[in-house]
């Protein structure tokens, strides 16, 4: 190397390129603080209303409880009241008229009586464990048969049917779902109700099935309505609450129920526990 060379090497100056950079950065930073600030605000906002939400659902069953059915408790004793002391000097025609407001009146505490429970199912905490499908409706369905002889009903059911999910809230909707085919297959002279699984999505799907009554398809988004009835309770006997109490437990456990039905010919309730239609497993 050449002595006169210059050999002093040459020192880049910090770019300010990075420095912008910095700065976005932090500017980011900050921006991600005031909105994380901003959702807490907003979540604890939502919090609030919905505790306040359930305090007012738990205040409304117990105004049911108490102001809707005390009433209710007063018309009966004075029916009854009626009947015990002029029981020998009441006419045909007053029996008949008294006995419908007899009946009017347990119609509609049996319906206060459903709107209270459904208002309570709101607040239980699902214990999710392993539940034996197949085991529970085989249970169900020999009270079933226990219940009415001399009926002549097929039950089939799969075995091996598993999920997960709070035990005394699945049962429920077996219960509902199994009692509703026992009774729209009642005047079948050979019913059949079957209770299975399918695989969809990658997902479990559990049926039950029956030959019964069946519906119009077009009403299927009014069944898990409370106290929607598709049939006249002088035909098939019920509160309007089993259905509605299937869809609330379903929901409770994330998933989706729904339901197929051709008038005549039957019909099919479908439901998945943690997952919904179109879900990839």
């Amino acid at each position: 190397m050449n002595a006169n060379e210059d050999t002093r090497v040459a020192i880049k100056k910090p770019s300010r390129t990075t420095d912008e950079e910095i700065q976005a950065l932090m500017n980011e930073l900050v921006n991600s603080q005031r909105m994380l600030e901003k959702s807490k605000k907003l979540l604890k906002s939502r919090t609030d209303k919905l505790e306040w939400m359930l305090l007012e659902m738990r205040f409304f069953t117990r105004s049911i409880s108490h102001d809707l059915k005390a009433p209710i408790r007063n018309i009966k004793g004075y029916l009854q009241l009626i009947f015990d002391q002029y029981k020998g000097k009441l006419d045909v025609k007053l029996k008949e008229y008294i006995n419908k407001i007899s009946s009017i009146v347990e119609k509609q505490d049996d319906l206060l009586d459903s709107l209270i429970y459904l208002s309570k199912l709101a607040h239980k905490e699902i214990n999710a464990r392993k539940f034996d499908i197949s085991g529970a409706a085989l249970t169900i369905s020999d009270g079933l048969k226990a219940r009415d002889p001399a009926r002549k009903v097929t039950f089939t059911i799969q075995d091996d049917l598993t999920c997960k999910g709070d035990r005394d809230l699945l049962w429920l909707v077996l219960e509902n779902l199994l009692d509703n085919a026992w009774k729209f297959t009642r005047k079948k002279q050979e019913a059949i109700i079957e209770v299975g699984s399918f695989q969809e999505n990658g997902q479990d799907v559990f049926f039950v099935k029956d030959n019964g009554t069946g519906y119009n398809d077009k009403y299927a988004n009014d069944l898990f309505v409370p106290f929607q009835r598709l049939h006249s309770s002088k035909d098939f006997e019920g509160s309007g609450i089993g259905l509605a109490t299937v869809a609330h437990v379903i929901k409770m456990h994330r998933g989706e129920v729904w339901s197929e039905s051709k008038e005549g010919f039957g019909s099919v309730f479908y439901f998945t526990i943690g997952a919904r239609r179109g879900d990839q497993s």
